[in-house]
């Protein structure tokens, strides 16, 4: 909307009526960068001031202008820093030559002054404050001690450098012509700016009874004190501090220092107790970090005489990771230290430390790199993906020293139990397992040793991504069999030549006198005279001592039929136990 409007008045000139003057309305207020709308001045802009959508009665042509008024404080932007800096519990952190940079905008009355005020914390050392006159430079930038002020069209850009050994906070202000005022404190509540380049102090002392330059008789207590704030240095903090023992070249304890917690406030300096108990010549080395980077580290060497008594022990550990299966090591103790430990290894142990070998099984479906995923695709054939696991072996040297084993002298024997959710819920399916193991990008199959449906054990001794695998197969339909008695034992059964038990055949009696043709039964009436019994065919019919029986009309001899149902007999018990064995 324009900064002014003009109201037209018409009045009915030469007709006698009386004059009559129209109804003005005045406009929305408008709007204008930096400045605040305060109402229409009339006729000029020190007349009459009327509020916006104000109705008027004008008796001539009238112009109203807006009237303005600089009431907006100028407008910080987004504080910037150069590359290395920390940003930690509110406080800014950097080893040197920390950069602040911050825009300034003024698009009203204009920027009139910008200062400075860089206070230590704590109250030591002098405030530093300083005002530069923006409004009457006559060249584009302006400095005045570590603050430099780059002016163009309405907008400045705040440069702040600080050198080391500051630590307190930094408030900007600036403020406009027209007197409105916007500050700046860089660091936020409870924290600041800490520029430092010293790295943290590290001493060694002995504890009660020890020493650092003799020999000690079983082991040596040191302590060890870090401080970032030597000699009233300025402090950013200590990150984190880690130390490691070294015996015959072996690292037999590594740790990092927990207590106190670094993460948690400005530490300044923090103390904690190594103890040597492993014989021969120790170094303890000490490294200290603090949160503007800089580092330190120092050593010492402590000599432990050998005791008898001194000699460590070797034990052995699982580590279950979440959503991972039970996972246990059956390989016994008595076989692990031959199998896992070196002989380097085996001595440290007669000279005092303490060995853990630890089995760590976690879940790495959510790791799986794409490499790793397509040599295990590529090799599941006709088995289905079940669960991707990382199997790894540790020897632990001391408190927390992990050494990772990728491979060992003979296999270790390892039992997985199958997780629930991989296990067959389906009736109808019957589901069987296995471990693949991934190692050089070669997948291999590993068999399951056990016979146990909830489990699987292997032998392994490569230590490396592996995944359970299965695959379904119909259930087959098993029929119920009923259990007759004599099943266990029956008389007169003898074993054939292919293994296969047979009924005895019961020597049939000479026949010597064939029978008529008339003589003959019905064929309904007898089993078909070709009709096998163990590989005896039967010929014909007759009594036992071949005489003939008593002829009723066209009945067979009686003794033939006698012959005939035993023999028919026989032929069913066999065939009816021959095929319960089949089933």
């Amino acid at each position: 909307m324009p900064s002014s409007q003009t109201a037209k008045a018409y009045t009915n000139i030469g007709t006698g009526e009386a004059h009559s003057y129209p109804e003005f309305t005045l406009g929305d207020a408008p709007v204008r960068k930096g400045y605040a709308f305060s109402g229409w001045r009339e006729g000029s802009i020190s007349g009459d001031s009327h509020e916006a959508g104000e109705k008027l009665t004008v008796e001539a042509d009238t112009t109203f202008y807006a009237d303005w008024n600089d009431n907006i404080q100028p407008d910080f932007g987004r504080v910037t820093y150069n590359d290395g800096y920390v940003s930690f519990l509110n406080w800014i952190i950097r080893k040197s030559n920390l950069i602040v940079t911050v825009p300034v905008t003024e698009e009203g009355s204009g920027i009139n002054t910008i200062s400075y005020v860089l206070t230590p914390a704590g109250g030591s050392g002098a405030v530093q404050r300083g005002t530069l006159d923006i409004r009457n430079a006559s060249d584009d930038t302006v400095s005045d001690g570590p603050v430099s002020v780059a002016i163009e069209s309405g907008k400045a850009e705040i440069t702040l450098t600080l050198d080391s050994d500051f630590k307190g906070t930094v408030s900007l202000s600036c403020e406009d012509v027209a007197g409105n005022t916007a500050t700046k404190t860089i660091g936020g509540s409870g924290g600041g700016v800490i520029v430092e380049d010293n790295a943290p102090d590290i001493a060694f002392s002995a504890g009660s009874g020890s020493s650092l330059t003799d020999e000690n008789e079983d082991k040596a207590d040191v302590l060890v004190h870090v401080a970032d704030n030597e000699n009233e240095k300025v402090s950013g903090g200590i990150k984190e501090v880690t130390y490691t023992v070294t015996n015959d070249s072996q690292v037999i304890a590594s740790e990092t220092v927990t207590n106190p917690d670094f993460s948690a406030d400005l530490v300044p300096e923090c103390g904690f107790t190594v103890r040597l108990n492993v014989a021969g010549e120790n170094i303890l080395r000490v490294t200290a970090t603090d949160n503007a980077g800089n580092t330190s580290t120092r050593q010492q060497e402590i000599r432990v005489k050998k005791q008898t008594s001194a000699t460590g022990t070797v034990e052995k550990d699982t580590y279950q990771g979440a959503n991972s299966p039970v996972t246990n090591l059956l390989t016994g103790l008595e076989d692990l230290p031959g199998i896992v430990l070196s002989a380097a290894d085996m001595e440290l142990v007669n000279k005092g430390l303490d060995i853990k070998i630890l089995l760590s099984v976690e879940d790495a479906t959510g790791s799986v790199n794409t490499e790793l995923r397509r040599v295990v695709e590529n090799s599941l054939g006709n088995y289905l993906l079940g669960q991707y696991l990382d199997i790894s072996l540790f020897k632990i040297f001391g408190v927390d020293s992990r050494n990772k084993v990728n491979t060992t002298g003979r296999p270790l024997r390892i039992q997985i139990t199958i997780p629930d959710s991989l296990k067959n819920t389906d009736g109808t399916k019957q589901r069987t397992y296995a471990i693949m193991r991934v190692h050089d990008d070669e997948a291999v199959f590993l068999p399951d040793l056990d016979n146990q449906e909830d489990t699987i054990t292997i032998d392994t001794d490569l230590f490396s991504p592996y995944v359970i695998v299965y695959r379904d197969t119909e259930n087959p339909e098993k029929p119920t069999v009923t259990e007759e008695p004599g099943t266990t034992e029956r008389p007169g059964v003898t074993e054939a030549p292919n293994g296969t038990e047979q009924p005895a055949v019961t020597e049939q009696p000479a026949v010597t006198e064939e029978p008529d043709e008339t003589d003959e039964p019905d064929e309904t009436d007898e089993p078909d005279s070709t009709e096998k019994s163990g590989g005896t065919k039967k010929t014909g019919s007759g009594n036992s001592g071949g005489n003939p029986g008593p002829e009723t009309g066209d009945r067979a001899p009686l003794a033939a039929y006698g012959t005939l149902a035993a023999v028919a007999a026989i032929l069913f018990l066999f065939l009816n136990y021959r095929r319960k064995r089949e089933q």
